[in-house]
């Protein structure tokens, strides 16, 4: 528990917890936010990174990709930097790659079959050395494009995703108005090891039960 600081006159003296509220936000998907604001900041901008509110999905963006609509028209709208957060995990993606490269080359020593097979399955030191593999952009994409089980609306898996996290139990792509053929024309993905890809239950975070009350 925080200690209450007192001034030399003994009155108590607010801490900068006195100088926030709750806020609640809105994406352009209808999903709820919330998160906390400095009373006193004209820009309104978050305090702390807004938490889902009421839903939950596969992967939720990092803060850095959540930013305050600048439209008047748009009060208490978050806007979701899709295009750099995909070009964020394409980048990821890329030098992850380029590393395994070098790595297997290495542990191969002159072998080709062997640096062949370590980069479809890297081994255990390969992946102590590389770290997890950055989310798939096409997770973001599919969320951008408004797919229902991206976004966490629908429990219902599409096929990309069956590609992607093959574990996963078989579904039927949710009923949904934008286009989203895009996905299943996509090329078939490399094999991913078990431990280069997040856990293929796909969990979603698990957030405090305590979570404000929308007034």
């Amino acid at each position: 528990m925080a200690r209450a600081t007192y001034d030399a006159s003994g009155v108590k003296v607010k801490g900068q917890s006195a100088n926030l509220r709750n806020k609640f936000w809105k994406d352009i998907h209808g999903r709820k936010w919330w998160s906390t604001v400095h009373s006193k900041d004209e820009s309104q901008s978050p305090a702390c990174p807004p938490q889902p509110m009421e839903w939950s999905a596969p992967i939720i963006p990092d803060a850095k990709y959540l930013t305050p609509s600048q439209n008047p028209e748009e009060q208490n709208v978050l806007v979701i930097q899709y295009d750099q957060w995909h070009q964020d995990l394409t980048t990821g993606h890329e030098d992850w790659k380029k590393r395994a490269d070098l790595y297997a080359l290495g542990l191969a020593a002159g072998d080709e079959v062997l640096r062949q097979k370590l980069m479809i399955e890297p081994s255990f030191a390969m992946l102590q050395m590389l770290g997890a593999k950055p989310d798939d952009p096409r997770y973001v994409a599919a969320c951008q494009a408004g797919d229902p089980w991206a976004l966490g609306l629908s429990p219902i898996k599409p096929a990309w995703a069956m590609r992607i996290w093959p574990t996963l139990n078989p579904g039927t792509r949710a009923v949904s108005t934008v286009d989203l053929s895009f996905m299943d024309d996509e090329p078939e993905p490399e094999p991913e090891p078990a431990a280069a890809f997040p856990s293929p239950t796909l969990k979603a975070p698990i957030y405090s039960s305590r979570q404000p009350k929308e007034k």
